[in-house]
């Protein structure tokens, strides 16, 4: 498969290089490709190429596509082909236990100890917790009763690492911290595109005096106004989400205007709703951090029990979950003997999913990478791992970090960022109704994407949206059960018309069949309906999914 000129232009990249890679622009392909250049330009072993990414079943794709592009391009060397086979191409969490086994002495591991997965994990560190709790001397309960504490000690071990720094801070430096949080999320607002483009039409259209519509402008550019202007944030915000957009006469609107000044209002109470319920610009000391300062030397007394009560218990049991190899792989990699051992193994370094990224993999990685090359590839609007400590942050500050990269004799001036934006999974129509849905939506996240195939497979509108529309006495699971005849109705005609599909496979046009479709929902509540309305048109499904995480029907 050939590369597109983004996907070239990163993998001959010269030095360090971020990539930002929208869903199905072929980064994997771009990765092994990257892999090769390090392999043929820069004459490196498998086993001094790093590659890291998110799963097992990534990883094992990774290499996959390596060994067939080795194959393929260097057929002669058998070598690269042994080599790989035992390359670190695999995931983050595999890397730190490679590097615990390898020095267990400085990581303060048991040499023989076994990784939890992630549900064993989950119920043998409860087990551990609640007994850690059950030693903390009394007085500590009188300061902090027991439900505040249990929560208070849970979120602090689940990134132990920052949560000893957080403890340490000086509380007189907190009033500064929030202002300076306050005046990023201030700028972060006002540099917005919504926001800009907003105040641009606002300040372009004018109606008539006395006209609704005109009043519901001059709100808003006062709102505008006074936020550039340094004036309470809050309130000003909460003015703009209440500006009424009811009236006015479109017809007295000589030189236009009328939709769209509605248009841009609508934008910007959605922009100052979002802020507002992000809680930054708002950020202000309060009665509760005042209560805080005189519960800390209470709390950093009990962190520092129940850390090391778990931690004991762990070594006894010679076991550690996920986060402990992190923390463990962490601590190895702060001896500089490590550091040097690793410097002279490992000279290049591609890491995916940069965004999933949590603070402690991000030290990890920045401690193996002084003096590799390196490439990272990520996409901010698909972190979606916050819950664990995944922070989107992070993948910022490396691109930043990439970008005013020096020629240190190592690495040179080229050292860069590009970005995919050819979609393979789509075609044009649909990913330009994509890209305007979301446009707005995802302000400074938004990455217009572009369809590699040019024409739609088929004469279906891209995106279609249907409403239920009753009266007020129906309840909520008739509307369920009239939505749900009509997807099985809709997707039975589909079936039935043989409507035209693009074949991943074979690259042509085939007839959909029921495999192919999928139907995704927020919560279980809507699949049972649809479950049994496509069975009753003899649509075979398969239902995916549990508890509170999003849900969806396979089509069988």
């Amino acid at each position: 498969m050939s590369l597109t000129p983004q996907q070239e232009a990163a993998v001959y990249a010269d030095g360090n290089i971020a990539v930002i890679a929208g869903a199905g622009t072929g980064k994997t392909h771009m990765l092994a490709e990257r892999y090769l250049y390090h392999l043929r330009e820069h004459e490196l072993s498998p086993l001094e190429v790093v590659a890291v990414t998110f799963t097992e079943k990534a990883a094992a794709e990774l290499r996959s596509r390596i060994r067939s592009s080795v194959n393929q391009q260097l057929p002669e060397r058998y070598d690269l082909l042994a080599e790989l086979e035992a390359a670190q191409v695999s995931t983050i969490h595999a890397l730190a236990v490679r590097i615990c086994r390898e020095h267990p002495l400085v990581a303060d591991v048991p040499p023989d100890f076994a990784v939890l997965d992630e549900l064993e994990g989950v119920l043998w560190s409860s087990q551990w917790f609640n007994e850690a709790l059950d030693t903390l001397p009394r007085n500590l309960y009188e300061l902090i009763p027991y439900s505040l504490m249990s929560q208070a000690m849970l979120a602090l071990l689940k990134d132990p690492i920052t949560a000893k720094e957080a403890l340490e801070q000086d509380t007189e430096c907190w009033q500064q911290l929030a202002q300076d949080l306050q005046q990023k999320a201030s700028i972060e607002l006002l540099e917005d595109p919504v926001w800009q483009e907003a105040r641009d039409v606002l300040q372009a259209y004018v109606g008539p005096v006395g006209d609704l519509r005109e009043t519901a402008r001059q709100e808003a550019m006062e709102a505008i106004l006074a936020l550039e202007q340094g004036k309470k944030s809050q309130t000003i915000l909460e003015t703009l989400k209440k500006v009424s957009l009811r009236g006015g006469k479109p017809k007295q609107w000589l030189d236009g205007g009328f939709d769209e000044v509605k248009e841009e209002i609508n934008k910007l109470k959605e922009l100052a709703k979002r802020t507002l319920e992000k809680g930054l610009i708002t950020l202000e000391i309060g009665t509760a951090d005042e209560q805080l300062v005189t519960m800390l030397p209470a709390l950093k007394e009990a962190f520092s029990l129940v850390q090391e009560y778990v931690k004991q218990a762990k070594r006894r049991a010679r076991l550690l979950d996920f986060a402990d190899i992190e923390v463990h792989a962490l601590l190895a990699l702060e001896d500089e003997q490590v550091q040097n051992y690793y410097a002279q193994r490992w000279k290049a370094f591609l890491v995916d999913e940069f965004q999933d990224t949590n603070p402690i993999q991000s030290k990890i990685l920045e401690l193996l990478t002084q003096s590799t090359r390196l490439t990272i590839v990520g996409d901010a609007k698909q972190s979606i791992y916050g819950f664990r400590r995944a922070d989107v942050e992070v993948f910022q500050t490396w691109r930043e970090r990439i970008r005013h990269t020096k020629d240190d004799g190592i690495h040179n001036n080229n050292a860069h960022e590009v970005t995919l934006d050819i979609s393979f999974r789509t075609h044009h129509p649909l990913v330009q109704n994509i890209n305007s849905i979301f446009a707005p939506v995802l302000g400074k996240l938004h990455q217009n994407l572009e369809g590699k195939r040019i024409l739609a497979p088929n004469s279906h509108p891209p995106i279609q949206v249907y409403a239920v529309q009753a009266d007020s006495g129906i309840n909520k699971p008739l509307r369920l059960r009239v939505e749900a005849r009509h997807i099985a109705d809709l997707l039975k005609d589909m079936l039935k018309q043989k409507t035209l599909i693009h074949d991943k496979t074979t690259g042509n046009l085939r007839p959909i069949v029921a495999v192919d479709i999928a139907i995704l929902s927020r919560t279980w509540e809507p699949l049972e309906n649809y479950g049994e309305a496509l069975e009753s048109l003899k649509i075979p499904t398969a239902l995916a999914g549990g508890g509170a995480s999003p849900q969806a029907i396979s089509i069988c």
